[in-house]
Parts: structure tokens; C-alpha cells; sequence
């Protein structure tokens, strides 16, 4: 019987894990409550950890709200791309295309790999017109 292999791990990934394994399921739900308040832990220290949580969630959900609009508009520009594709006057080039859509808000959800992808996508697909 052969092995499975298993997923690789990084050493930092690794050490976070031994770091919070070490530590009570108190102190594990300060560390996270830190990292949502993005202060090191101050937020807890002067709210307290049930005010923490609720804010916490609110922060959550609310960054969840953001992607999901910024993710919604990047598809809402593709839909209307293609649309203006499948017009025979005006093809835009990849990198046209690519440059509209690069924006605070979307470079704050979508990383390069997104936008490479996307540039793929429309190189495969014949809608380089211009380059």
C-alpha cells in the first residue's frame, strides 16, 4: 500500500501551529480576536472579549460584504466585456481590458493570479483584438 502524500507545509505555517498549540483556548481566541482587530490585541484589553467578539464579527462580516461586491462588479465587467465582444466594431486589446479593471478595490480582493488568469482567458479565446 502506497502512501497518500500530503499537502506540503510551510515552516512558517508550521511554527504558527506549534506556537498555538501551546496555548489555552482562551488565549488562542485573544490571538484571533488580535488578528480581526488588526491591533495586537489592544481591543480586547480595553473592551473586553464578549464586546470583542461582536465587533470582531461585524468587522468580518463586513470585509465578506466588501469582497463579495468587488468580486460582483469584476464579474458584472466581464459580462459587459463580452457583451461588447460579440459587437463585430471595437475590440479592446487583453492589456486595455486588464487595466480597466485594476482598481484599489479590486486589487484589494483579487490578487495577480486573478487578473493573469483573466488576461489568459481572453488571449485564448481570440479577443486580443489590437495586440
Amino acid at each position: 500500500m502506497t502512501a497518500t502524500p500530503q499537502p506540503q507545509v510551510s515552516d512558517e505555517y508550521a511554527q504558527r501551529i506549534s506556537h498555538l498549540g501551546k496555548l489555552t483556548p482562551e488565549d488562542m481566541l485573544e490571538e484571533l480576536l488580535a488578528v480581526i482587530h488588526r491591533d495586537g490585541g489592544h481591543y480586547v484589553t480595553e473592551h473586553g472579549v464578549a464586546k470583542a467578539c461582536v465587533d470582531g464579527e461585524a468587522r468580518v462580516l463586513a470585509a465578506y460584504h466588501a469582497q463579495d461586491t468587488v468580486r460582483e462588479s469584476f464579474i458584472a465587467e466581464v459580462a459587459a466585456m463580452r457583451e461588447h465582444y460579440n459587437r463585430p466594431a471595437g475590440q479592446q486589446t487583453v492589456d486595455e481590458i486588464v487595466r480597466r479593471l485594476r482598481g484599489e478595490e479590486a486589487d484589494a480582493v483579487l490578487d495577480d493570479t486573478a487578473f493573469d488568469e483573466l488576461t489568459a482567458f481572453l488571449r485564448d479565446n481570440g479577443k486580443a483584438g489590437g495586440e
